[in-house]
């Protein structure tokens, strides 16, 4: 009886001490693992710190000097196909003359800030023709890459025009050129002309600014 309660005793001792073995041998082990792995916390939170760093040194915005810069790949320029308007705006007698152009070379590549530093330093610095019509205004007027329209405004009138008139003595229209010499005479039926248009006509006449201007005119008064 003794041999069977001693046989059930001494294998549970055995497998207790077993276990014990185990355990001292295993856990310790273990901790030492938890101890040197980073926790999966730890992992998510140095990964997200890795991407937001990686996004602020994208190169849409450099620090320099406590300033901001712009990315100037997105900015429109002037290129070569760009249609460049210069008005010019005469105050004198209200007069504003338009001039279509390409784009000097000195132009191309430019944004609009560049663009607006050129007029001022322009206006500071203007060229002996613009002094002598009393520049008074260089400015941008607007701006796109497929169009930039610049006007210059100067306090005298516009010199620059044609002078049509009736010559009373031997009653036919006279159209002289900007110097004052006479580039053509019109054998036009004066008499025929409405009583306001010859008024408008009387010297020194209508003053004309561009040439298509007074070619539909002698179209006109010729017909």
């Amino acid at each position: 009886m003794k041999r069977k309660i001693i046989y059930p005793l001494s294998f549970l001792f055995v497998f207790a001490f077993g276990f014990f073995i185990a355990y001292q041998i295993f856990v310790p082990d273990k901790e030492i693992i938890d101890e040197n792995e980073p926790a999966i916390e730890d992992i998510i939170d140095t990964e997200m710190l890795d991407i937001a760093e990686a996004e602020l040194n994208e190169p849409i915005v450099e620090l320099n000097s406590g300033t901001v810069a712009v990315d100037t790949v997105r900015q429109e320029r002037i290129t070569p196909s760009t249609k460049l308007v210069i008005e010019y705006l005469y105050l004198e007698d209200n007069t504003i003359v338009q001039d279509e152009m390409i784009p000097p070379y000195y132009f191309l590549d430019l944004t609009r800030d560049q663009l607006e530093k050129y007029t001022k330093d322009y206006l500071g610095n203007p060229t002996a023709s613009d002094q002598e019509k009393d520049l008074d205004n260089f400015e941008l007027v607007s701006f796109s890459s497929s169009k930039v329209v610049l006007r210059k405004v100067y306090d005298s009138g516009y010199k620059n025009y044609y002078q049509v008139y009736i010559d009373p003595e031997r009653n036919i229209i006279v159209i002289e050129n900007p110097d004052g010499s006479i580039r053509e005479d019109i054998n036009a039926e004066v008499n025929a002309l409405g009583e306001e248009e010859r008024e408008s006509l009387k010297k020194p006449g209508r003053k004309v600014y561009s040439e298509e201007e007074l070619l539909h005119l002698i179209e006109s008064y010729s017909s």
